[in-house]
Order: C-alpha cells, then sequence, then structure tokens
C-alpha cells in the first residue's frame, strides 16, 4: 500500500511540474528594449512609402504617403504629390477630418494599395494633417 501511494504521489507532482512548465512556456515573451530609443517598448516605426515605389507593389500592400493633396479630381478621388511623383488617392467623405485641407498644407495618408488593369491608386484609410516628423 506504501508503494501505490509513494507511486501515486510521485506521479502527482510529476504532472503538475509539467503543467507549470508548459503555461510558462506559452506566456508573452517580455518586451525587449531597443537601445537606439533608448527603453522603447513595442513595434518598430512606421515607414513612409515613397509613390514611385506603388506601381511594383502587390494589389492590397498598406502604404503610409507623406506629401500634400494637390487637387480635387471629383468623385473622391484626388492628387497627390510627394518627392518622387504623383498618384491618384481615393478618400471617402468620412474620412477627411474636420479641418480644411489646402495645398500647403503636409499629410500623412494611411491605406492600401488599388490596382486595376491599367490603373494604379491608394484606397486611404487614415488622413493625418500637418504630421510630426519622424526624427
Amino acid at each position: 500500500m506504501k508503494k501505490i501511494l509513494s507511486f501515486f504521489l510521485c506521479f502527482t507532482a510529476l504532472a503538475i511540474g509539467s503543467l507549470a512548465v508548459s503555461a510558462t512556456d506559452k506566456a508573452d515573451p517580455a518586451p525587449v528594449a531597443n537601445s537606439a530609443t533608448e527603453g522603447y517598448f513595442g513595434p518598430e516605426r512606421f515607414v513612409i512609402t515613397p509613390v514611385k515605389n506603388i506601381a511594383a507593389m502587390n494589389d492590397d500592400t498598406p502604404v503610409i504617403l507623406r506629401g500634400t493633396i494637390v487637387k480635387s479630381l471629383g468623385m473622391d478621388l484626388y492628387l497627390f504629390r510627394d518627392d518622387t511623383g504623383v498618384i491618384q488617392v481615393e478618400v471617402r467623405d468620412n474620412i477627411w477630418p474636420e479641418k480644411k485641407i489646402t495645398p500647403n498644407d503636409i499629410v500623412e495618408l494611411h491605406g492600401e494599395t488599388d490596382k486595376g488593369l491599367n490603373s494604379v491608386k491608394v484606397e486611404i484609410d487614415l488622413v493625418i494633417v500637418n504630421p510630426r516628423q519622424q526624427p
């Protein structure tokens, strides 16, 4: 009887120990500080996409543009310009910020590429007027 009780206690201890190890393995690892940003925890900074690179991208690729909206083309379409070129962007009425935007305002546009048979444009999800510059 003592052997059975000893066996049962050892088995239970091993089972509980293995459960503790497997629970620890599944926990998210602690974030690691990025020494370049002095203790910043989280994703890396976003990357601005040059207009000249968009034509080579796949459909529905997320992009971030920084430049100016130079004119309205009608039907939610606008002409966007950065230092590398121009492209059509589609900005629905519900996406526009309350502040009026002029061709003199720097904007940051977050969206996805929209490639048709003979055209490329960017569908915009977020408009930021006069964004802070990255260091």
